[in-house]
């Protein structure tokens, strides 16, 4: 045995130890899973192996007895071979794991009559192939690579025994350990995934039950104007029930869109400010600047800005609004401005200004931003929409 068989042996325990600290960084990057330090204990198992076979190890230690070598080495294949075992049963969450165990400190028992090192890994493998058929009819990712990876161990195994290839056994650890990292990556992916899902849903139920609720939430504050209304004109209210109907089954009717034409929801704006000059017996008038006729919003935004502004800005007389665009290089700029009243120490996020947040997001996911408050004067919202490079008719 000459230099290169000792480089080689070196290089085969520094990539264990690194794989062993790959699996340790998982360990506390990824929820603390008990597998990865399995999968840690497996690596080191093996580079002690490996370690064992430097011929100068009777030389540095000269109180060790050879022939316990052997023994030894037997000792971290056992344990190499439970560390397989533990990652597969605890990566894939197999129940009943006592029965696995017990079936695992059998064959180890069987085994160490006469040290058969040979026919204990055999039987291991075929213990593990068969803890992988469950998460493989469960179909959870990752477990058919473990399996192959598991199945070229146990080739490369026979074929170094059979002297058809040379390091057998530690390329097919290497082939392995290369399926089980393939494997643990298939299932952090998953869990990603699983996790970007799972807020994808609270976001869509969310944004769902807001515009559930913002429907009777507007209903709420037109029978409540209408109630008023009944008692002091009779005739308004009549004027004032047409409206409302026209305005909410047109409400009704664009609210389960994800966008509508501007178009659109001016019309809507415009229906509302007619239903409120009936309510208050005051005009308001809404002026648009910057727009090219072609723009898409989220439905209902403007409506519930207007709809906010002229409830908290306007009580004994009517108002303007001003509805602006701004197209930069990476942005668009809308701005709604009133010049009714305002109260700058009461800025409360409402059942409204919630519905317009949720919209914005639904449409224009972690691109947008939404800023609103008291200028000097009146009241100004500003919606800020980044561009996403694509086709996008903002």
């Amino acid at each position: 045995m000459g230099p290169t068989y000792d480089y080689t042996i070196t290089a085969i325990a520094a990539a264990l130890f690194a794989s062993a600290l790959i699996a340790v960084i998982l360990y506390f990057s990824l929820h603390r899973r008990v597998a990865y330090l399995f999968f840690a204990l497996y690596c080191v198992s093996h580079a002690a192996k490996v370690l064992m076979k430097f011929p100068w190890l009777t030389e540095e230690f000269p109180g060790l007895n050879p022939s316990a070598v052997p023994v030894i080495i037997y000792g971290i294949v056992i344990l190499g071979m439970l560390s397989m075992l533990g990652f597969i049963l605890f990566e894939y969450e197999i129940k009943g794991q006592w029965r696995w165990w017990t079936a695992a400190a059998s064959l180890c028992l069987l085994s160490l009559v006469g040290f058969q090192e040979g026919w204990y890994i055999n039987a291991m493998f075929a213990l593990c192939a068969g803890v992988l058929i469950l998460p493989i009819r469960r179909g959870q990712r990752g477990a058919v690579l473990t399996l192959v990876g598991l199945g070229g161990l146990a080739l490369c195994t026979y074929l170094g025994y059979r002297d058809f290839l040379n390091f057998g056994y530690f390329l097919g650890i290497f082939f392995f350990i290369f399926c089980l990292l393939l494997a643990v990556s298939q299932q952090i992916h998953s869990q990603i995934s699983q996790k970007q899902e799972a807020e994808i849903r609270s976001t869509q139920l969310e944004n769902q039950l807001l515009k559930q609720t913002i429907q009777p939430h507007f209903l709420l504050n037109s029978l409540t104007n209408l109630q008023e209304l009944i008692y002091s004109d009779v005739e308004a209210a009549g004027h004032f029930v047409q409206s409302l109907a026209q305005e909410l089954e047109l409400f009704c009717r664009v609210s389960a869109q994800p966008t509508i034409p501007l178009a659109t929801e001016l019309a809507l704006v415009e229906a509302h400010m007619r239903i409120m000059e009936v309510r208050k017996g005051q005009a308001f008038s809404l002026e648009t600047l910057g727009f090219r006729g072609e723009e898409y919003i989220p439905p209902g935004i403007l409506h519930t800005l207007v709809e906010n502004g002229i409830k908290h800005g306007y009580k004994d007389r009517g108002g303007r609004f001003v509805l602006s665009r701004r197209s930069e290089e990476q942005q668009v700029i809308y701005r709604l401005r009133n010049d009714g009243e305002t109260n700058g120490s009461d800025v409360r996020v409402g059942t409204g200004l919630r519905y317009v947040e949720a919209r914005l997001e639904e449409s224009y996911p972690q691109r947008w931003a939404f800023d609103y408050g008291p200028t000097a004067t009146g009241w100004e919202n500003r919606i800020t929409i980044q561009k996403n490079g694509k086709e996008e008719r903002l």
